[in-house]
């Protein structure tokens, strides 16, 4: 990366662990997709309100929680 053995060996397993930590919270958002639930929090009623009052947005649905 840097060319230099010590900055290279430090900054390897950060970026790693950064890494790392996106893809487990990543990954437990994937068992929602399959089955079809959304996100923790998600508010499907207000979401379905905000889509609707979009310009040529004709029919908002399939919204699950």
């Amino acid at each position: 990366m840097t060319g230099r053995a010590l900055w290279d060996t430090v900054a390897a397993p950060v970026i790693g662990s950064f890494i790392a930590v996106r893809a487990i919270a990543l990954g437990r958002q994937v068992p929602a997709v399959p089955g079809r639930h959304g996100l923790e929090g998600l508010d499907a009623a207000a979401v379905a309100q905000d889509l609707a009052g979009v310009a040529g947005v004709a029919d908002v649905h399939d919204l699950h929680r």
